[in-house]
């Protein structure tokens, strides 16, 4: 059965219905018109603007906000997870940022050591940080695949992502990476896939598919080897 996210993407891709009805699910998504509005009283709302959600209009170079949308739908539907990579603008002296939360002024940006000097709004102390941990306006927005990511958990939060292509592992701070996930009740850091409750089904097809194919060739074989008896 499967036991990665890479099996749960390659028995879904095998599979023709199971494949068709989540491409369906994802085109939907897609495909449908998404309005934001901030709600300011009962029955009256505004238009919200947010410099991330222009992002979406072209979400990096290769993709549109559509095709991002498509294709994490279709790892929700396989496995249970998202991931998206979050690409910040570079922090700029004398410019506003975020710190876990929590509003900072940019001081400067030691090239050097890669790290960023900042200081609250109201302190005087300065603090240093890496640049990756420096929440700033969102520029660019990457899907990662599922199956090659490796969460990495620590006593109660996820302190860091893995990500495994070309025999080489990236690592990602959790600000760095957008994680979706379908709640499963028995896992605190991954999504629940929602093809492992039809597991034994699709595997069951599977091997039955393969038994068969044999028993076919097997039979051709025999019924070639009879044509040719005299």
């Amino acid at each position: 059965p499967p036991v990665t996210f890479s099996d749960y993407l390659d028995l879904a891709t095998s599979q023709y219905v199971v494949s068709r009805c989540a491409a369906l699910n994802a085109q939907y998504v897609a495909q449908g018109k998404w309005t934001f509005e901030r709600r300011l009283k009962e029955g009256e709302s505004e238009p919200f603007t947010h410099p991330a959600l222009d992002v979406f209009e072209r979400v990096n170079d290769e993709m549109t906000g559509r095709d991002l949308l498509e294709l994490t739908v279709l790892h929700l539907e396989y496995t249970g997870n998202g991931f998206w990579e979050l690409v910040r603008k570079r922090p700029t002296p004398k410019s506003e940022a975020g710190f876990l939360g929590m509003k900072v002024l940019v001081q400067e940006v030691d090239e050097e050591t890669g790290d960023c000097v900042f200081r609250l709004p109201r302190g005087l102390k300065e603090f240093r940080a890496p640049v990756a941990m420096i929440a700033t306006e969102i520029a660019e927005i990457w899907p990662l695949n599922p199956g090659r990511i490796v969460v990495v958990p620590g006593d109660k939060r996820i302190i860091a992502y893995k990500y495994t292509v070309n025999s080489k592992t990236i690592v990602f701070a959790p600000e760095q990476i957008l994680h979706i996930k379908d709640p499963d009740p028995t896992n605190d850091f991954y999504g629940l896939s929602k093809l492992r409750a039809a597991t034994r089904m699709l595997v069951g097809d599977q091997l039955q598919e393969k038994a068969d194919n044999a028993l076919l060739r097997k039979e051709l074989t025999i019924r070639d080897v009879d044509a040719r008896e005299p």
